[in-house]
């Protein structure tokens, strides 16, 4: 029983006083005819009550809805590999101290079975467990499609839109909906 409640308590305490702050998550979406090509890059800081501990592993979790394929993962300056299962992409690298930062980046096809040729109605977002982080969206639209957003602080340039600002604790989400230029309704 003794052995039981240590091993309890020692998990809930480093489990409790241990977390990877994220400082910068930056997420470029290029709409495609078969759905999203992603590229994440985020910028994180391992934060441990004590020097004897340490990280070694992350996970990022999709949406169980959303169908992806991983094209490339990477932890920067660390030796590392990655798993792909359950629309988890899990990260597993060298010890990462307190105050160490880590940087992943990682490059993923999201397909959407129900893509309009017409009309698209497209959800952007990022996460809530990156709030009060640095953040950045660009959305990279094709050129025959002209987009509604209700969000005023996504800047034009072409056909790239940019937010840029800080994540708030609900994270930040949108809805693009797109028409093609030439249609006639």
């Amino acid at each position: 029983m003794k052995k039981i409640f240590f091993i309890l308590f020692y998990f809930i305490y480093v489990s409790c006083f241990a977390e990877i702050k994220i400082l910068n998550f930056n997420k470029e979406i290029e709409i495609t005819d078969f759905g999203k090509k992603v590229n994440v890059k985020i910028k994180a800081q391992v934060n441990l009550q004590d020097r004897k501990y340490y990280y070694k592993g992350w996970d990022y979790i999709f949406d169980p809805k959303q169908t992806i394929q991983i094209s490339s993962a990477e932890v920067v300056g660390k030796k590392f590999k990655t798993l792909f299962g359950n629309n988890t992409l899990k990260f597993e690298f060298d010890k990462a101290f307190n105050g160490d930062i880590l940087e992943f980046n990682f490059k993923y096809l999201e397909y959407d079975n129900k893509t309009n040729k017409y009309t698209r109605h497209e959800y952007i977002s990022l996460p809530s467990f990156a709030k009060n982080a640095s953040g950045e969206l660009k959305i990279i639209i094709p050129t025959e499609y002209i987009v509604y957003s209700l969000n005023p602080n996504f800047k034009q340039n072409a056909n790239i839109y940019t937010w840029i600002g800080k994540i708030n604790d609900k994270g930040f989400s949108d809805i693009f909906d797109l028409t093609l230029k030439k249609a006639t309704w």
